[in-house]
């Protein structure tokens, strides 16, 4: 893995999908192009930190689907990924009973325990999941926010968080990133630029929507937002996903990327209602190295 520690507030940005995956009883998980650069930018704009896969694993997660490509007699006559790394999990398709031991998921609590070592036990913790999604009208919207994780932890009661403060994070991350996304010529033009999915886990399997940052209770799986907020401690959670003509946006202007950052630390101040260390124009980057 590649940890990238970019300043000390208390946010951290994942992207789990940089490349190719096996994923237990499904089909290869496909590599979600820019995930990490995005990432990167956004914890080096958001002065926290982030996570991704390192490039050298990358590289050769690369090597290994070409190969099964390759092989193949007929397109997707055999499962293309049947030469990827067993040992290299899917981040955001973990059971319960690996999950504590899983090597990203430690990263993930190490992180968030140094977030609270420097800050104290009390303080509010940001974490965003950074994934890609198709262009519309593959996906409905341009960006999808979901919050599905952090709902089901209000509705339990297990962190102290209200279901109607988690629909104000919402809504304030959907004006402010609507408002960057309406200035953006985003292609294919779509009704909808931003939506906003946190379903009722409760409600069973088939209201939960897709991308919406959790899975069912009856899949008996955690996604990256699930185990932030559920095991790791951080208040808040949200997955993202981005359609490709977003994401090839965000890589190409820096200054675009940058509004990006501030929207969601914007939506994230209104809703926890508490000063942190304001934004730097671009902090300086500290690697962790790979790990």
């Amino acid at each position: 893995m590649e940890i990238v520690l970019e300043g000390d507030r208390p946010l951290l940005v994942t992207a789990p999908h940089n490349l190719y995956l096996r994923r237990d009883g499904h089909s290869t998980h496909a590599m979600e192009e820019y995930t990490t650069l995005i990432a990167q930018k956004l914890a080096r704009q958001l002065g926290g930190a982030s996570i991704a896969w390192s490039r050298l694993e990358q590289y050769r997660s690369e090597l290994l689907w070409f190969l099964g490509c390759s092989k193949a007699t007929k397109p997707y006559s055999v499962d293309l990924g049947m030469h990827l790394d067993p040992g290299n999990r899917d981040p955001n398709y973990l059971s319960p009973e690996e999950v504590t031991m899983n090597p990203w998921f430690r990263q993930m609590a190490t992180i968030a325990d140094r977030f609270r070592s420097d800050l104290g036990p009390s303080r509010p913790m940001l974490h965003v999941d950074v994934h890609g999604c198709r262009d519309p009208p593959g996906t409905p919207s341009h960006l999808t926010i979901g919050l599905a994780a952090m709902r089901h932890e209000a509705e339990t009661g297990s962190r102290g968080s209200t279901v109607m403060e988690v629909e104000a994070f919402g809504a304030a991350l959907e004006c402010e990133l609507s408002n960057l996304l309406r200035s953006m010529d985003l292609r294919p033009k779509c009704a909808t630029l931003v939506r906003v999915l946190l379903p009722s886990l409760a409600s069973g399997r088939d209201s939960v929507e897709r991308l919406c940052g959790a899975w069912p209770l009856e899949e008996r799986r955690l996604t990256q937002t699930q185990q932030a907020v559920s095991l790791v401690g951080f208040t808040h959670s949200c997955q993202l996903e981005l359609s490709k003509a977003l994401r090839r946006a965000l890589c190409r202007d820096e200054g675009t990327a940058h509004r990006l950052g501030r929207a969601i630390n914007q939506a994230w101040l209104q809703t926890i209602g508490t000063s942190l260390p304001s934004l730097t124009c671009m902090p300086s980057s500290a690697s962790a190295g790979d790990a």
